[in-house]
Parts: structure tokens; C-alpha cells; sequence
């Protein structure tokens, strides 16, 4: 399915050795990228090396991170293909690929929204929060590609040397548009959810939204670099994660809206030397280019023709891009400020992690009101008898559905009555083809889910 016809240039890359195509018919780079695993903690402007702990800590929260808990429960482990892609604050620069084509550099800022109330983070046993829970986010970490080929310029007749910057800025509700698109067809038209900053605060000239809660500045100089080897189309690339340190509250959903507690974050990149238009940044074929310009890329991933489709506004996790706007210049096309990584043909992801911490309630507290769910015979075959084991803390009111590997509902179970204790919900699987299934039970004191396999 293809809600919007977008026009979209992406050099696909693998990690390790594994190459792969861009999903443009024109751009055909393989390049193999590397994670050396490190991480760089954020103290003022500068950094220091340390290995990232992803779950760290006896709090009451920990590190999420979605693209995982989706590839585990939505794609019920179908893995998304990581790639990199890089950021430019003007579309006037210009890759070109293995086959000599040139190809504009189109995103400008990249980032993501975080709700921890999505039911896919059971899939990786993380706790997944309730509507009642504010929380604060502590830190988050992405991936990134500082590729580095002019260190010094000349200003006012000196030689000096280039520093370019990045800055993350950070979001609460109060800096989110949360929204929704129509697709049609089917009729009537299905209403698909995101959020992202809001586009009356940003800036169409640098980038930055004036509605974010605290903005960070990442300086970057000749030590920042990561490593590249120009090779053609196996051309590699070096990532560093990089961790920064947030330290801002979401809001509360207890009397409010249920998307109160969402919280985002971007990344821009403004290089200290600008390209003018028909620059070329990197060449993939093997050719010359005459002006070197210095690279900031994101990690990003996605699963070719798949769409992330979000049809409520309990579980608002989408990627944030700012695509093809010519700024220098001031010509600015239709889309001025941000789209939802749901809006491509292939939906877009950043892999980054958030680290939460809680003390509304305890993450305890929140996973014993309906425990971790235990379906049995598993694996089953179609047409047979099937059931789900769980607790629950309080007697409730709870709705069961069974979903497919692409997050279509294949089952509804009507609505039951449990018990404070053990409670056994018993279904058939007609119906049901060859697959990995999601059985997920929601009532008001909570969630839980598992996954199961038809033969």
C-alpha cells in the first residue's frame, strides 16, 4: 500500500558485509556500514568514550527502543534493513552514484517520536507504560556518520579550522502536532496517526523548531570524524552511537489527552562551509568531484513495501523528516516543515534507544496488573483449539485480538470478564493460514500479549 506517491532517493546499506540496493532505480550504491559499538556521553560540547549500557539500572523504567519491539512484535521477526542517510540543510547538493547519476541530497532534519504506552514493546519484554504515567526521558542514543574531507578554510584571510555543528532538539507535547492523514481508497477513508514538531515553529531557513523543550550543539571538528574508505560502489562506512543526556518530563494523560505523554527528538546539521547548487558531496563511481565538503549521516532503517500503520493514537511511534526544500536560495516547496517516516512507500525508522525513568508508578506495578501472557499448544495448526494464560491483579473487563505479521486484526475474540488470579482464554484458529500471530489482550488495568505459530 502507498498512501503518498513521494519521490525518494535512499542508499540502501547493510550492516557488516552484507550489501543491498537503494530503493532508487537510479542510485545502485553498495556500501558496507559498521557499528564499533562505542558510544559518545555528551558533557558540554565535548565527549567522552564509553561503552553503552542498554539496560542499565534498577529503575523504574529502562532503555526502549522501537524499531526492535516492532520487528519483534509487528513484523514478528522480520528484520528491518538499516542503511544510512545523509542530512543536508539545502537541496542543492548532490551524491552520485555507481552508475554516474546525480542524485540530491533531500533530508534535512531526522528524528523520531517515543510513546512507551505501545503494546509492541512486550514483544522484547519491556514494560510497557499506561496512560496514567508521566515519565522522564533521561537520555537518548542514535547512530551517526561525521564524514570529514575539508578540515581548514580561510576567513578574513586566515587559515582556520572547519567546525561544523549538529544540534538535537528535544519535544514534549507541547512542541508536537499530533495528526492525522485519510487514504483512500478503501472507502471510507482509514485515518492513520503521527506526530512531530510543530510546523508553525520551524524554521524554514536553519532547520531548528523555536518549540523545543532544550536544544544541544555538538561541535564537530577533526576529532569527531568517523572513518570512511572511498572504494566505488564498496565504499565503508564507520558509525559512532552517540548518547545524549535529555532530562525532560513528559506530561501526564491522567484528565488530558491520551497522547500527552509522547516525547521526540531531531537532528540538523549545519556545516561551517556551504555547498552552491550542482555541488557534488560524495561520488560513488569511482569519479572526481573538485570541492570537498564536509558529511553528517543517520542511521536509519526500513522494509521494502512495508507500511507502519498507525490507526490510533495509543502507540505514536513514527520517524520525523524534513524533505527537499531549497533554503539558501528561498525557494520552498510544499512541504515546508515535517513529514512522518509513515507518509514514504517503505516506512522509515530510526533505530535509535530512549532511556525512561518513572515515579508515578513503578514498572512493577504497571506489568502485575495483567502479567506476561503464555499461549498453549504453541505451535498449533489451523482449525484446532488454542489458549492464552495470564494474571491479572484486579478482576476487569478485557478485549482480545489476534493480528498477522503486518498488524492486520485476523481474529477478534469477544469481550470477557477475568478474574483477580489466573485466567485462561480459550480460541479456535479457522481461518487462520501458515504463520507467526499476535494474540493481544486490553482491558482498563492493562495490557499483555504473545506470540504464537500456526503449522
Amino acid at each position: 500500500m502507498k498512501r503518498y506517491l513521494l519521490s525518494i532517493a535512499l542508499a540502501t546499506l547493510a550492516i557488516g558485509q552484507v550489501s543491498a540496493q537503494a530503493q532508487s532505480s537510479h542510485l545502485k550504491v553498495q556500501e558496507n556500514l559498521r557499528y564499533n559499538g562505542n558510544v559518545y556521553i555528551k558533557n558540554g560540547n565535548t565527549f567522552t568514550e564509553k561503552k553503552l549500557n542498554r539496560r542499565a539500572g534498577n529503575d523504574t523504567g529502562g532503555w526502549y527502543q522501537f524499531t526492535k519491539a516492532y520487528e519483534e512484535g509487528t513484523l514478528l521477526g522480520t528484520k528491518l534493513s538499516t542503511f544510512i542517510s545523509f542530512i543536508y540543510p539545502d537541496t542543492t547538493a548532490y551524491t552520485v552514484g555507481t552508475d554516474g547519476v546525480k542524485n540530491k541530497i533531500g533530508f534535512h532534519a531526522l528524528g523520531t517520536t517515543f510513546d512507551p504506552k505501545d503494546s509492541n514493546f512486550y514483544a522484547v519484554n519491556m514494560p510497557v507504560l499506561t496512560k496514567f504515567q508521566s515519565y522522564t526521558l533521561d537520555s537518548i542514543v542514535f547512530q551517526q556518520s561525521y564524514v570529514r574531507f575539508l578540515d581548514s578554510t580561510v576567513v578574513n584571510g586566515k587559515t582556520v579550522e572547519v567546525v561544523d555543528t549538529a544540534y538535537i532538539q528535544y519535544f514534549d507535547i507541547t512542541g508536537l502536532d499530533v495528526t492525522a492523514y485519510n487514504y483512500q481508497p478503501p472507502a471510507p477513508p482509514t485515518r492513520y496517526y503521527c506526530a512531530y514538531p510543530k510546523a508553525a515553529n520551524f524554521n524554514l531557513k536553519n532547520c531548528l523548531n523555536s518549540a523545543a523543550i532544550k536544544t544541544d550543539t555538538i561541535l564537530l571538528n577533526g576529532k569527531m570524524k568517523d572513518s570512511i574508505v572511498l572504494d566505488g560502489s564498496n565504499t565503508s562506512f564507520f558509525l559512532r552511537g552517540i548518547q545524549a543526556s535529555v532530562g525532560i518530563n513528559s506530561k501526564s494523560t491522567s484528565t488530558t489527552p491520551i497522547t500527552n505523554n509522547l516525547t521526540a527528538w531531531t537532528v540538523t546539521f549545519h556545516p561551517m562551509v556551504k555547498t552552491s547548487l550542482g555541488d557534488t558531496l560524495i561520488a560513488y563511481d569511482g569519479s572526481k568531484w573538485f570541492k570537498k565538503y564536509n558529511m553528517y549521516g543517520i542511521r536509519l532503517a526500513s522494509l521494502t513495501g512495508h507500511d507502519q500503520l498507525i490507526l490510533n493514537q495509543t502507540r505514536i511511534n513514527n520517524s520525523i523528516i524534513s524533505n527537499f526544500q531549497v533554503r539558501y536560495g528561498q525557494s520552498f516547496g510544499p512541504f515546508k516543515s515535517y513529514l512522518s517516516g509513515t507518509l514514504f512507500g517503505s516506512s522509515i525508522f530510526v533505530p535509535g534507544f530512549f532511556h525512561i525513568t518513572t515515579s508515578t508508578l513503578g514498572t512493577k506495578n504497571v506489568a502485575s496488573n495483567l502479567g506476561s501472557a503464555v499461549v498453549f499448544p504453541n505451535p498449533t495448526s489451523s482449525g484446532s483449539g488454542i489458549s492464552v494464560a495470564f494474571q491479572s491483579s484486579t478482576g476487569a473487563m478485557v478485549n482480545a485480538k489476534i493480528t498477522d505479521m503486518n498488524g492486520r486484526i485476523v481474529k477478534s475474540i469477544a469481550s470477557k470478564n477475568i478474574v483477580a488470579g489466573e485466567n485462561v482464554i480459550s480460541f479456535n484458529t479457522d481461518g487462520l493460514a501458515k504463520g507467526m500471530y499476535l494474540i493481544s489482550i486490553q482491558g482498563n488495568n492493562g495490557s499483555t500479549a504473545a506470540k504464537f505459530t500456526v503449522q
